[in-house]
């Protein structure tokens, strides 16, 4: 059998193109936490549950069934929306695996025009995760959190793609925590803080991040939003072009002039001005690559572009 380089990894993307994966590099990603399980890995018994329940839903629904998950290869996994790859080059060009990753993007049907991404370590290990200090400053060595981070709570992943003797796999290594911190709470406090809002009480954070956590909690993503296969990624879908959004603003109230007497300001004034809304970098990068000539990909989804192979 011939020696085969397991440091580089052949893949082609969906858009047709071939590009080579290096073993061990890290890409970095940021978004919003959708769904978090990193602090404990899920057990053989929930991996088994949560594929009984993704084929149930694929069945009712209507779609073909999806690959079960190993229940002997545990696992930690985040999903996070609004997703942008966060490039390495000064000129905003994508690396090979970059592109990669950015191949893991998908949208759901429920909500089209948000960008998700989904990834899992399957080591030993679990993700590391970082904090900011008191000082504003991210803390360079990792932190043992009480729970799973809320919905909402903005990171930065860094993820460790590396190669195997079929095809490049992408692990979550760490997770960095770059605005405040909230963790996931279970249904019971969750009730409590609706009850005492309900008279008029709520529920004081005594300074500190919320702990009101449920460490095993099963899986509540859409159960087809994150079928990982043995390298630790998600299939992607083609990422829908942005709608332009409006908003009303406010303008200043202009000053009454000076009377004898007092005279009430004019009311507002109010104007509609289109806004830009945010959009996954990812999209924002590919308005300055040139489609590749020839490519029947071209202007299909995304990473049309030229790109260093």
């Amino acid at each position: 059998m011939p020696y085969q380089n397991i440091n580089v990894n052949t893949v082609t993307l969906k858009d047709g193109r071939t590009v080579d994966i290096k073993h061990g590099t890290f890409v970095w990603v940021k978004g919003n936490v959708e769904f978090s399980r990193i602090v404990t890995k899920y057990t053989a018994q929930e991996i088994e549950d949560n594929n009984k329940k993704r084929q149930e839903w694929r069945a009712k629904n209507h779609k073909k069934p999806a690959p079960n998950e190993d229940p002997n290869k545990p696992y930690t996994t985040m999903t996070i929306q609004n997703v942008q790859i966060v490039p390495s080059r000064k000129d905003g060009q994508l690396t090979n695996e970059e592109c990669l990753v950015m191949d893991k993007f998908y949208t759901s049907e429920a909500n089209p025009g948000v960008v998700h991404a989904a990834f899992k370590n399957i080591t030993q290990n679990t993700p590391d995760v970082y904090l900011k200090q008191a000082d504003g400053q991210m803390s360079s060595t990792p932190t043992k959190i009480p729970g799973e981070l809320a919905a909402g709570v903005p990171v930065l992943l860094g993820l460790r793609v590396y190669c195997t003797p079929r095809l490049p796999g992408i692990s979550l290594s760490r997770v960095y925590c770059i605005g405040d911190v909230q963790y996931r709470q279970n249904k019971t406090e969750t009730q409590a803080a609706e009850a005492l809002a309900a008279i008029g009480l709520k529920v004081g954070s005594d300074n500190v991040p919320q702990s009101y956590v449920e460490t095993n909690a099963s899986y509540e993503a859409e159960p087809d939003e994150a079928v990982f296969d043995d390298t630790g990624v998600v299939a992607a879908a083609t990422i829908p072009q942005s709608q332009p959004q409006y908003q009303q603003i406010q303008q200043p109230a202009p000053q009454a002039a000076p009377a004898p007497a007092p005279q009430a300001a004019p009311a507002p004034q109010y104007q509609q001005q289109q806004v830009t809304p945010p959009i996954s970098q990812a999209q924002q990068l590919l308005k300055n690559y040139p489609p590749v000539q020839g490519n029947p990909a071209a202007g299909q989804g995304y990473g049309t572009g030229v790109y260093n192979q």
